[in-house]
């Protein structure tokens, strides 16, 4: 007969087998992040080392594209304590940091939204900002100061359709309305800015935005030729997100490919590059009215390099194929007496190596969104939406760092592998013709 601490023993060991097993599970630690840089291991192994990373902050829409995610503020506030003198830092909190802890670091505007902007005051008030950071300040800051204006002096946005004429006349009002109380603040950042990346192609180009709604035109023309024969061009998006195109563009991995898409996916910002589209439009209209074909080579020059900045993406070529554009239909529809017969077919070549650029960039857009949008709409997917997929795959990164998959994961496997594709059909299809645009000149077109 079994006596009852027989039936026990029985009974009871796999009892105890499966509390070993879960308590092993619970204690057991993800492999170490390695992807060549300090703080984004520390960061990267918070995230996985903590259960908060399952359940982050999304505050609806982002300033940009997709969600808006945030994370817990304590975390931050460990890697603080190593990294706070470091202005990468910043900037990640910046990108990712749930202010709620310190309302101070963010603020709310009805004309701008929600920005968080404080993290990078914070790292210039210590004195540690690079050119990235700065700049990306003082692009926050004037976006403010303008919207604003806009509201006070209770003007509409003349829209899209608007001619560039009534464009220019929309923002210079603001613009004036602004530097009556910020002129020297925006002057003494730029600066900053400039001093901080001297060999960098972008601070010029915005140093030249500036001078432009100035009425500094012989200025704006100037800084915009220094911008040109800058040695270096990158799109200056601050960390993590240049670390990762960088990776991306020379066909790397940060660690994985997993972390390396999960990065792709959220750490995804985009600079407003309206600005800098109304800039090629105001200045392509005051050369036009000036017949300044030389300035025009340079516009075009700035275009093509914006279009191939090193580190750039689907979206910095699109931003210079329109403003190849630009340029041309100013020329077109406005040059002063209209185009004679042979400086309207030099033009038509141009027009050409456009059409070419831009069917480039539509099979470079496709071959960039091919797996995840197969994903998105494949059978037995679901109704998955970005938003969800964002809260989703937090805890995913988790699972599979622990040795578990899930649909999430396919999702940034399949974000890495689309932006390999979309860096390789860049630096086939699209750089090459932007190189060629480059080497148009109005000069020879549009004079005798």
């Amino acid at each position: 007969m079994i006596t009852r601490v027989v039936w026990g023993v029985i009974l009871g060991a796999p009892l105890l087998v499966w509390a070993f097993m879960a308590a092993s599970a619970l204690t057991r630690h993800a492999p170490p992040v390695r992807t060549g840089d300090a703080l984004l291991d520390a960061f990267l192994q918070q995230l996985v080392d903590r259960d908060e990373l399952a359940s982050p902050v999304l505050r609806g829409a982002g300033p940009y594209f997709g969600t808006d995610t945030r994370v817990s503020d304590t975390m931050f506030a460990s890697l603080e304590r190593q990294y706070g003198d470091d202005p990468r830092f910043w900037m990640l909190c910046y990108r990712l940091r749930d202010p709620s802890a310190d309302p101070r670091r963010s603020s709310v505007s009805p004309n701008t939204g929600t920005n968080y902007v404080g993290y990078l005051e914070e790292a210039e008030t210590r004195g540690i900002a690079d050119g990235s950071v700065l700049l990306i300040l003082l692009q926050t800051r004037l976006d403010n100061w303008r919207a604003e204006a806009g509201a006070e002096l209770n003007l509409t946005h003349p829209g899209r359709t608007a001619t560039p004429g009534e464009s220019y006349r929309y923002r210079n009002a603001c613009r004036r309305q602004a530097d009556s109380k910020h002129l020297q603040d925006e002057r003494q950042l730029l600066e900053k800015v400039i001093e901080a990346a001297p060999d960098q192609a972008l601070p010029h180009y915005f140093a030249a935005k500036y001078a432009c709604e100035r009425g500094d035109y012989s200025q704006a023309v100037a800084q915009v030729r220094r911008g040109n024969a800058a040695t270096q061009s990158n799109p200056m998006l601050g960390f993590p997100q240049e670390i990762t195109q960088a990776a991306l563009h020379h066909q790397q991995v940060l660690g994985s490919s997993l972390i390396t898409g999960w990065l792709a996916a959220n750490v995804n910002y985009e600079p407003n590059f309206i600005r800098m589209k109304d800039f090629v439009k105001d200045m392509a209209y005051l050369a036009v009215q000036r017949k300044d074909a030389r300035a025009l080579d340079e516009l075009s020059k700035l275009a093509c390099r914006f279009g191939s900045l090193e580190g750039g993406d689907l979206i910095t070529a699109l931003v210079g194929a329109a403003l190849v554009r630009v340029t041309f239909d100013e020329v077109q529809r406005d040059w002063p007496g209209g185009l004679s017969t042979s400086q309207q077919a030099k033009l038509k070549r141009l027009d050409a190596k456009y059409n070419h650029l831009r069917t480039a960039c539509k099979a470079a857009s496709a071959a960039s969104n091919s797996r995840v949008n197969a994903m998105l709409m494949g059978p037995g997917v679901g109704p998955v939406t970005i938003q969800t997929l964002s809260s989703f795959f937090w805890g995913q990164l988790l699972k599979e760092l622990t040795g578990r998959r899930g649909e999430a994961l396919r999702y940034l496997e399949a974000t890495y592998n689309d932006k390999l594709a979309e860096q390789q059909a860049l630096d086939k299809q699209v750089r090459p013709l932007l190189d060629d645009i480059a080497r148009f000149s109005y000069s020879e077109a549009l004079n005798p």
